[in-house]
């Protein structure tokens, strides 16, 4: 009778001790996954750090002013301004990044822009992989340069958003293109102006300080 009582009291221990270990591995296997977490961790943090990156590249703090299409905007680091005399009309060159003297002198003997600066490296990878910049054409009645006298004005701005894509504007002085200053005295443009348009439901602004 004593033996048969110890074999069940073994049996029911070996019992006991299987369900345990039977628990032990459920509650392993609904445990998240370190690796798992790290991962998602990962992703989130990258998308957050895109999202701060875009919004610096939109900050519109530059030496010579902005152009913004919905909600891309390129800073003007440097500018150049070209007088055509024969035809009136005032050229300005506009580049997040400063022109090299190589790339001046190009520009001021005709060259195209595209030409000039195709294999310029991107000024901020986290938004361009290749080099944006503006042209801006301004045409007049004279050689005065001066609002009174300014019949025209085109905007053009490259890679704002895609590459090899341009944005073209043709606009005049009116209630959404305002100049505080326009004057050009012995070769020096001083310009104040901001201006902004929307075509095709999309949202265009920019403005010009030097």
């Amino acid at each position: 009778m004593f033996n048969f009582r110890v074999l069940i009291a073994i049996l029911l221990l070996i019992q006991l001790l299987g369900c345990s270990e039977s628990d032990q591995s459920s509650a392993s296997l609904d445990e998240p996954i370190p690796e798992e977490q790290s991962s998602l961790s990962g992703s989130s943090l990258v998308s957050e750090s895109l999202n701060s990156a875009h919004q610096a590249s939109i900050d519109p703090t530059s030496n010579y002013g902005y152009m913004t299409k919905n909600s891309v905007t390129m800073p003007f680091k440097d500018k150049l301004t070209i007088w055509d005399e024969q035809k009136k009309k005032l050229k300005v060159f506009l580049s997040p990044e400063v022109f090299t003297k190589e790339e001046t002198e190009r520009l001021t003997n005709g060259d195209e822009p595209f030409f000039v600066l195709v294999d310029k490296a991107s000024p901020n990878e986290r938004v361009w992989q290749w080099f944006p910049y503006a042209v801006m054409e301004f045409r007049f009645k004279t050689s005065d340069v001066n609002t009174e006298n300014l019949t025209s004005i085109y905007v053009m701005g490259y890679g704002l958003d895609a590459q090899n894509h341009t944005d073209n504007i043709n606009t005049r002085q009116d209630k959404n293109n305002v100049f505080s200053t326009l004057t050009m005295n012995k070769g020096t443009v001083t310009m104040s102006y901001s201006g902004s348009e929307t075509i095709n439901d999309n949202q265009y602004s920019w403005t010009l300080e030097f």
